[in-house]
């Protein structure tokens, strides 16, 4: 009963996870990032 519950919970938790890190790749998709500066070629000391 106990391990049932343990699993149940974390299925929750999984598919959480995932919802979250869609909405975080559908957001980076969406974002514009033409402002933004390139350090593409910056040397960092």
């Amino acid at each position: 009963m106990l391990i049932d519950s343990l699993v149940s919970v974390l299925k929750a938790i999984g598919k959480d996870i995932k919802t979250i890190a869609d909405s975080v790749d559908k957001k980076a998709d969406s974002a514009d990032l033409s402002s933004k500066r390139d350090i593409s070629n910056t040397e960092f000391t």
